[in-house]
């Protein structure tokens, strides 16, 4: 995948990240209702941004461990959405 399409990717992937965590909605549901706001989108976007997306919420429980272990007085409750989306997405990737 090409850089800007990966970059791409990834801005989808954290907004969605971000809305599932906001909404506490089915991933496909989630997903089903996010794609909709950004048409059109180029194949390999979506396809990436799935699959960062579908593997967070795949391994979540292990990637918030992670992060917990190594953030100081922070409970990942306590975090921002945004800022724990992103620690995630980086984690996993």
């Amino acid at each position: 995948m090409a850089h800007t399409r990966r970059t791409k990717a990834r801005e989808r992937a954290l907004q969605a990240l971000y809305q599932i965590d906001v909404a506490a909605t089915d991933l496909d549901e989630a997903l089903a209702r996010f794609w909709p706001s950004f048409e059109p989108v180029e194949r390999e976007v979506r396809e990436g941004a799935e699959e960062l997306v579908r593997g967070v919420a795949n391994h979540r429980r292990e990637i918030d461990e992670v992060i917990e272990q190594v953030s100081t007085n922070w409970r990942m409750d306590r975090m921002a959405k945004v800022d724990r989306n992103v620690l995630r997405l980086a984690v996993f990737e």
